[in-house]
Formats: structure tokens, C-alpha cells, sequence
């Protein structure tokens, strides 16, 4: 792991969340990285991801557990129905 990638890791390590939202974009991870680390340490939770780097990015994120993605910019009520549609899975 890197320098990143251990400090999500340390964020996650004890929680349990409901529902995770999480941009792709992040310094220091792939842009499908955090879906990846997320599923693997949190595989029950719903994962939502949001970037605005293109539609590959998204499909990557989806590969890699994403449950919806949300391409940016986005207005409140198309977030909030990626929400609404994980949570009733």
C-alpha cells in the first residue's frame, strides 16, 4: 500500500457506514482504487462515486464495486437518486 492508500485504510479500518460516497479523484490512488479498497474492507456497504474525469473513469469504478457512480457536475437530486437506488439493494 501506499502513503494513501494506508491512510484510508486507517479512516475505514473501524467503520461501518451505511453508505460510502467517494470522489475518484483523489491524490496518491487510482481512480478505481478506493472503490477497490472500500469494497474489500467494507463489502456490505453501498459504495456511490463521483468524478468528473470521464465515463471510463466511472465504468472503471463500477469494475471495481463501485454499486453507482455519478458523473460531475451533478445537481443534489441526481446524487441523491444514485443514494436512493443503492440503498434499496
Amino acid at each position: 500500500m501506499h502513503g494513501a492508500e494506508h491512510a484510508a485504510a486507517a479512516i475505514i479500518r473501524d467503520a461501518t457506514p451505511d453508505l460510502a460516497i467517494t470522489d475518484l479523484q483523489l491524490p496518491g490512488l487510482g481512480d478505481a482504487a478506493i472503490v477497490a479498497l472500500l469494497r474489500t474492507r467494507l463489502p456490505a456497504t453501498p459504495i456511490v462515486a463521483v468524478s468528473g474525469a470521464g465515463p471510463e473513469v466511472l465504468a472503471r469504478a463500477r469494475a471495481a464495486g463501485a454499486d453507482a457512480s455519478v458523473a460531475k457536475p451533478f445537481d443534489w437530486e441526481t446524487l441523491e437518486s444514485a443514494i436512493a437506488v443503492v440503498l434499496r439493494r
